[in-house]
Formats: C-alpha cells, structure tokens, sequence
C-alpha cells in the first residue's frame, strides 16, 4: 500500500463477534491496529514521501546504517534482495532471524508502509523469524526511531478489501475449466 492510500477505516473482518470491525482504534474494545491490502495494475505511483529515487535509496541506507549500528549482529543482504534487507546468522552461518527495512521522512502516524508481495511472502514462510522494522524520521539522526514489528503476517486477522479492488475485480462469471 503507498501512501495515503487507506480503507476507510471500517475494518471490514468477518470474524465472530458482531460488529467489533467498527469500532474505532483508541476506543474501548477497539482493535489495537488495523491493515489493508490493496492492488496496484500501475504500481509506478509517487513516492509516499515525495522523494525521488536517489533521495529514497539514500534514506533507506541511512535507515539501515542506523539499524546496524542499534543490532550489530545484522547483516545486510545484497542490493536487490527480495523479500528482506537485512539478517542474523547463527555461529554456523545459517541464516536465522530476517529484517525488512522501511524508512520514512515522518511517522506511521503520517502514512503507512506495505510489504510487497514478495516481502509478505517471506514474511509468511519466516513467521515469528521475520521482523518488520520501519525507521521513522530516517532523515534526521535526532529524532530516528525504530519500531520493530515481530511477525507482521501472522498477526494479521482480517484483509480488507476496499473499493480500489473493483478496478481488476470481474464482473462476468468465471469460465468452468
């Protein structure tokens, strides 16, 4: 998901419980957060903070020069890795522990981060070994801070789907095979 494109924050879960999706986060009973999973056919969109690609490659390496410096057990993976930027190996070299990183001007109070297909794939394979970190203020050292998300997969219980998904939704029939 970029930026600025949020549900409309009904929280749209079948799960038991009647009604619970609608209630607002900070309210009694309320979700403690909630996600959204949305489809790109033109995924060429802005950068969710108005960078260019230079500016963004350069905080996303400050964001994980920071990281490292906080965890120097961390390794960085080559560039263009999919589905993680970072790992801890075991004394053996195995790998064992692996590290998304997602870096932003402002704060996930600003706008959110997503996890490509492929980063929501591994992070689904590695459980409770994937981490999700994202490096708020990663522009400026003073104010840096990183949140460190365990498993953001699996604690995911509902995806809601949004009126975005109508632009690849069918509207005839499937065909039988």
């Amino acid at each position: 998901m970029r930026g600025g494109e949020q549900g409309n924050g009904v929280g749209q879960g079948g799960g038991k419980g009647g009604g619970q999706g609608k209630r607002t986060p900070g309210h009694a009973g309320a979700r403690p957060f909630i996600s959204y999973v949305s489809t790109h056919p033109d995924d060429d969109g802005p950068d969710p903070d108005g960078l260019d690609e230079a500016a963004r490659m350069h905080i996303e390496g400050r964001a994980i020069d920071l990281i490292i410096g906080l965890e120097p057990a961390l390794r960085r993976t080559p560039e263009g890795n999919p589905g993680f930027d970072l790992f801890e190996a075991d004394s053996g070299g195995r790998q064992m522990r692996w590290v998304e990183v997602k870096s932003m001007t402002g704060t996930l109070e600003d706008r959110p981060v997503g996890l490509s297909h492929t980063q929501f794939d591994c992070a689904r394979e590695k459980g409770d070994a994937y981490w999700l970190y994202v490096v708020e203020h990663a522009t400026d050292p003073a104010q840096a801070r990183v949140l460190r998300i365990q498993n953001p997969v699996g604690h995911a219980r509902t995806f809601t789907f949004d009126h975005g998904w109508s632009g690849i939704a069918r509207t005839d029939p499937p065909q039988s095979p």
